[in-house]
């Protein structure tokens, strides 16, 4: 019989090893994959003629791996791979990067980040026109610094027609609402294979550098598109790296044009919940998030959905058994899925509704009266993610 050799031995010293039942905790021994010990400055010596590897740390710190619970993974990853907007000082700067990236990349579609028009000296962004001729005939995408609205050229306006019908196109190049989420969907539904490969492979490769070690993919017909997640979870499958858990934003009462509901197609695609950025309103910014109290300019903001919906969809997810989730923004959209989840569970049971771990996304307006009733439904809560700093794009 042959014998097996122990797992080598590592032994992490001088650094800060996150432990609660040791909050000095300065070295930390492992055996294989396995964490065998963890202990303060000065007690690590028992352990150094027992180990194959002594690193010292340096003061760096050690804790568990993290989770991303938010992100659109090609979006992500096309920040690298497209063109940096957040230091146009200017419409002119921004039109002259499209231009310098078409020179660089004939033929390639152009997707950009970050533009903001509220402090360049034209205060707006550039026109239709103004883009093709930047654009020099390719698609070009360029997603404002909320990620909630875009300017687009006629190209990619003559490639998908329908965007001209939705509401948010006003006919200047310049997209909100509807119309703004169906033409980044279709960006990147178009992206080429092997630029779509690219993208998520960097997010992955970039999230394992981080210490990330899964990853919470927020995809739907208004993101990316199934193939796109299918691109990633086989990915993920197929390579080492950071765990990948797709979620599927598409109510259940709308369905897609095979005729599948968001939780069926969510199961078809292998996604663990019909969840994400399912709208209840906009955001603070290109579009408006929908407040309990009125904005100073007048309305209260875009309402998307209904409490009766909201319940509708939640029903579905729980007797389904995967997340219902929702994009939540304002106060008032706040009551108003609130609303959604007490009627669900008046219908089919509050413990079930809890067991089912539900969760909204991009919480950022909650009152005292809210949080009882989140708790009372089990609701897990991702508030606004600082995208900015981690990864340098849309929702990391």
């Amino acid at each position: 019989m042959t014998a097996v050799a122990p797992p080598a031995t590592t032994l992490f010293v001088n650094g800060s090893v996150y432990c609660p039942s040791d909050p000095f905790a300065t070295s930390i021994l492992l055996h294989g994959d396995t964490i065998a010990w963890i202990g303060g400055h000065g007690a690590e010596a028992a352990h150094v003629a027992d180990v194959n590897t002594i690193v010292d740390l340096e003061g760096a710190l050690v804790t568990p791996a993290f989770v991303d619970s938010h992100l659109h993974v090609t979006a992500t990853g096309m920040v690298p791979l497209g063109v940096d907007l957040t230091s146009a000082g200017s419409c002119q700067e921004m039109l002259d990067a499209v231009a310098y990236r078409v020179a660089a990349h004939p033929g390639e579609p152009v997707v950009g980040f970050g533009w903001d028009e509220r402090n360049w000296p034209e205060q707006r962004p550039p026109t239709q026109a103004e883009l093709d001729r930047a654009g020099g005939g390719v698609p070009v995408f360029l997603d404002r610094v909320d990620v909630h609205s875009s300017v687009v050229s006629t190209a990619l306006l003559s490639a998908h027609p329908h965007l001209q019908t939705l509401p948010g196109f006003h006919g200047d190049g310049w997209l909100r609402a509807s119309a703004h989420d169906a033409a980044r969907a279709a960006v990147y539904r178009d992206l080429p294979a092997d630029l779509r490969i690219r993208a998520q492979s960097w997010v992955r490769r970039r999230a394992g550098e981080l210490g990330i070690c899964a990853l919470h993919e927020m995809g739907g017909p208004e993101q990316a598109g199934a193939a796109d997640l299918r691109s990633l979870l086989a990915l993920a499958a197929a390579e080492p790296g950071p765990l990948v858990a797709g979620y599927w934003g598409q109510w259940a009462d709308a369905p897609d044009a095979d005729g599948l509901g968001g939780v069926e197609r969510a199961l078809d695609i292998g996604a663990v919940g019909a969840a994400g950025d399912i709208y209840l309103d906009g955001t603070i910014g290109s579009e408006s998030a929908w407040l309990r109290d009125p904005y100073t300019a007048g309305g209260h903001g875009d309402a998307y959905a209904d409490a009766e919906r909201v319940a509708a969809h939640v029903i579905a997810c729980t007797h389904a058994g995967v997340q219902a989730g929702f994009h939540v923004i304002g106060d008032g959209a706040l009551d108003a899925v609130l609303a959604g989840f007490d009627v669900a569970a008046t219908r089919v049971g509050g413990a079930r509704v809890r067991a089912a771990g539900h969760r909204l996304e991009h919480v950022e307006l909650v009152h005292s009266d809210h949080i009882p009733r989140l708790a009372a439904h089990g609701i897990v809560v991702c508030a606004q993610p600082g995208f900015d700093a981690l990864w340098g794009g849309p929702d990391g």
